[in-house]
């Protein structure tokens, strides 16, 4: 299959020039860039992104469609309406952000992976990070988890339209989880929802725990983050998950029988889900308030004045080219 790719960039000129070269020398012809706005006046380093953007694409010959965005959209709503526009043509591919080093394997792994998990309605998306090598060291390559990894991740159309239909609705989704972890993450979609912290992967955690989806993982590092320079947002640290080193993968993974069937090792699936509260979200009873609790702080902390507008109305203002 021929895989399309998407990035969204706001202000990493060199990384993004890196990924695209990067995707056409792993095969990918096809780039979407979408480039959110300045927070200021000055829009210097958008179109200069832009720019060089299109003249390293008519050297590598290579079709790229750029949406440079005119405001500052922020993180949440850039994201998302990057992938609605990817998505308005594309039925699947890989989605990245200007922060990410990819192994030499994977646009191959995620090729395969979309191939294969096409029919498995159970998986919602590829990522391409494994951040417990170590930990799952020996296994065949069937991993899961219901945590999104979204670090270089593919999709498809569909199943991102599911999750864009129920956003609405998010905060009515049930969790079956433990009691401080339904806070922790009610309280986390709250926050985003309401215009108090602007971040996308939250509320996506909530629906693929609602529904029940899974993301594959590959048996090695295929992404790596290294998000913690002076152009980060929120991390500001260069310590683990960021820059975990890339792997090449395994080839018994590319031979293996391509039969629509996929079978996880359910055993595993929950102590990936574990390592992930405790090691990636570090999910404690004494570091999570419950949520009516939570919610009354937000109120005293975040006066309505002084938040954005809600998610899905900011969603709402934004047209697709």
């Amino acid at each position: 299959m021929s895989i399309p790719a998407l990035i969204v960039t706001y202000s990493r000129h060199q990384n993004v020039m890196a990924i695209i070269r990067q995707l056409q020398g792993q095969g990918v012809h096809r780039i979407y860039l979408a480039i959110d706005g300045p927070r200021s006046l000055d829009d210097e380093l958008q179109i200069l992104i832009e720019r060089d953007s299109l003249q390293l694409a008519e050297e590598l010959k290579i079709d790229l469609r750029i949406w440079r965005r005119d405001a500052n959209l922020g993180p949440a709503v850039s994201v998302i309406t990057a992938i609605d526009w990817f998505f308005k043509y594309e039925e699947f591919g890989v989605i990245l952000e200007d922060d990410l080093v990819l192994s030499d394997d994977a646009i191959g792994y995620f090729d395969f992976a979309l191939s294969n998990y096409a029919d498995a309605n159970n998986v919602f998306l590829i990522a391409g990070s494994n951040f417990f090598g170590d930990v799952l060291l020996g296994s065949d390559g069937s991993l899961a988890t219901h945590y999104p990894v979204t670090w270089g991740w593919a999709t498809w159309a569909n199943r991102w339209a599911g999750y864009r239909s129920a956003l609405t609705s998010l905060s009515d989704f049930q969790i079956s989880r433990g009691l401080t972890e339904k806070w922790f993450w009610k309280n986390g979609l709250r926050r985003c929802l309401n215009g108090i912290q602007d971040a996308w992967d939250i509320p996506l955690v909530t629906f693929q725990l609602s529904q029940n989806v899974l993301s594959v993982i590959p048996p090695v590092n295929l992404v790596s983050n290294i998000g913690a320079d002076s152009f980060a947002g929120n991390t500001f640290v260069d310590e683990w998950p960021l820059s975990v080193p890339l792997e090449r993968m395994p080839l018994k993974i590319f031979l293996a029988n391509k039969s629509q069937e996929i079978v996880f090792d359910q055993n595993l699936i929950p102590k990936i889900n574990s390592l992930f509260i405790s090691k990636i979200y570090k999910i404690q009873l004494g570091r999570t308030l419950p949520s009516p609790v939570s919610a009354i702080f937000d109120l005293l902390r975040h006066p309505q004045a002084t938040r954005m507008k809600k998610l899905t109305e900011r969603l709402e203002l934004v047209v697709l080219p």
